[in-house]
C-alpha cells in the first residue's frame, strides 16, 4: 500500500515537472494592439486617397455650381420676359429653365451617389492596404496576435499600454506605402 502511494507521488511529480518544464520552455506569445482610428487617419495612403477624393468631389461640385449658375441666369431671364410680356421668349426660356432644373436635380442625385460610392471604395482600399501591412508587420516582428481597436466597433475594453503598437505599426505602414509609390 505504501509502495502504491510512493509510485503515485513519484508519477505526479514527474507529470508536474513535465508540465512546468513545458510551460517554461514555450516562448511567450507576442501580442500587440493597434488603435485603428489613429492609424487610418494618419496613414499616408489615406491622406493621398483623401486628396484624390476631395479633387473628384470638387470637380463634381464645380459642374453642379456651373449648372446652378445657368439655372439662375435663365430664371432672371424669365422674370424679365414676364415683365416685358414677351410670350415667345418667355415660352423658350421656360422650356430652358425646366431643362436646366431637371438636369440640376438629376446631377446632384448622381453626385450624392458617386460621393457615397467613392468614399466606400476609398475606405475599403485603404483598409485592405493596412491589413496587408499588418500581416507583414506581424511576420517581420514575430507577433502571434495583433488586435485592432476601433472606436466604432469596440472589441477591446482595456489593455495595458505595453501592448499598444499603434505608433510603431503606423510608422511601418507609412514606410511600406511610401516605398511602393
Amino acid at each position: 500500500m505504501i509502495r502504491i502511494v510512493y509510485i503515485s507521488v513519484f508519477l505526479n511529480v514527474i507529470v508536474l515537472g513535465f508540465l512546468v518544464f513545458n510551460h517554461l520552455s514555450t516562448p511567450a506569445k507576442q501580442i500587440g494592439i493597434v488603435r485603428m482610428e489613429k492609424v487610418v487617419y494618419e496613414y499616408e495612403g489615406m491622406k493621398e486617397a483623401t486628396k484624390k477624393y476631395e479633387n473628384k468631389v470638387g470637380a463634381w461640385k464645380q459642374e453642379s455650381d456651373s449648372l446652378e449658375f445657368k439655372l439662375k441666369n435663365v430664371y432672371s431671364e424669365l422674370k424679365a420676359d414676364s415683365i416685358s410680356n414677351n410670350k415667345t421668349k418667355l415660352a423658350r426660356d421656360l422650356n430652358l429653365f425646366y431643362l436646366y432644373r431637371n438636369s440640376y436635380i438629376e446631377l446632384n442625385k448622381n453626385i450624392d451617389s458617386k460621393i457615397k460610392e467613392t468614399d466606400g471604395e476609398m475606405t475599403s482600399s485603404v483598409i485592405t492596404q493596412l491589413n496587408a501591412h499588418m500581416s507583414d508587420y506581424a511576420k517581420e516582428n514575430n507577433y502571434d496576435l495583433i488586435l485592432c481597436n476601433n472606436p466604432q466597433y469596440q472589441a477591446i475594453g482595456f489593455s495595458k499600454n505595453q501592448y499598444d503598437i499603434t505608433g510603431k505599426f503606423l510608422e511601418f505602414a507609412n514606410k511600406k506605402y511610401n516605398d511602393t509609390k
